[in-house]
């Protein structure tokens, strides 16, 4: 991965800076470096932190839509060859990032009505 385009548009360093379009900007492009290396251990954690600029923009209110609206990113970066070839690992990758959501939301519901 070329490490000059992660210290230009650091994710994280974004947020903090509160440029939340251009860390949603740079989650994406990062998403597709990886994808387009093959090396897909980070993906799914990429989607997640997607899906957390998201929560962010819309200031806690998660879009009913939001997968739809990950996978829209994702595959606008893509030509159509390589949207087809990759279509499938992007909404396994998406699923995956949702179920983990939806799990952890509900454990936060059960630790915060044992409180």
């Amino acid at each position: 991965m070329n490490q000059q385009i992660i210290d230009q548009n650091d994710p994280v360093d974004l947020i903090i800076e509160g440029k939340i379009e251009e860390a949603i900007e740079a989650y994406v492009n990062l998403y597709v470096e990886i994808l387009d290396e093959h090396d897909f251990n980070f993906c799914q954690y990429l989607v997640i932190q997607l899906y957390m600029c998201l929560v962010i923009k819309y200031k806690g209110q998660v879009p009913e839509d939001f997968c739809r609206m990950i996978e829209h990113l994702i595959t606008a970066k893509f030509n159509q060859h390589s949207k087809l070839m990759y279509l499938h690992i992007i909404k396994d990758d998406i699923e995956g990032a949702s179920q983990y959501i939806k799990t952890e939301r509900e454990k936060l519901k059960i630790r915060e009505s044992e409180n």
